[in-house]
C-alpha cells in the first residue's frame, strides 16, 4: 500500500505480512530483510522498532529519489515501511512512521481497533 503526500513530492510505502506464529514470522522477517537489501543500500543506525528491525537508506531504483526504509517484526507480523522524498528522506520521519505502524500492529494483535497516529509517535 502506498500513500503519496499532498504535493506529490514523496510517499510512504507499507508492506505487511501476518504469520501463524512467531517462529514463522521470524523467518519471514529474515527473508524480507535479505530481499529488501540491494548492494547499493546502506544500513543506518536507528533504535529498534517492534521486536527486531533493520533500517537502510538508498535511492529509489525507479525514480532516483532518496529513501529510508525499515524492515521490522512485531509479534507475528513482518512489515516494511519505506519513506521516499524527492529532496530528503528524513530518517527521523521514518522512525516516527515505523513506530506508529508497530503500535497499530500491536493494537490489532491485542484485538483492539488500531488508533495510533503519527502525532503519538513523532520524535
Amino acid at each position: 500500500m502506498q500513500y503519496n503526500n499532498a504535493d506529490n513530492t514523496g510517499n510512504v510505502y507499507l508492506e505487511i505480512t501476518a504469520y501463524e506464529n512467531t517462529e514463522i514470522a521470524r523467518a519471514g522477517y529474515q527473508s524480507r530483510s535479505v530481499s529488501s537489501n540491494d548492494t547499493s543500500y546502506r544500513q543506518i543506525s536507528m533504535p529498534t522498532v517492534g521486536d527486531t528491525s533493520v533500517a537502510r537508506t538508498g535511492f529509489n531504483k525507479w525514480t532516483g529519489d532518496p529513501f529510508t526504509a525499515v524492515v521490522m517484526r512485531v509479534g507475528t507480523v513482518a512489515a516494511e515501511v519505506v519513506y521516499t522524498h524527492k529532496d530528503k528522506a528524513d530518517p527521523h520521519m521514518l522512525f516516527s512512521l515505523a513506530r506508529m505502524e508497530a503500535a497499530r500492529i500491536q493494537q490489532a494483535q491485542r484485538g483492539e481497533r488500531p488508533t495510533a497516529t503519527l502525532s503519538d509517535h513523532e520524535e
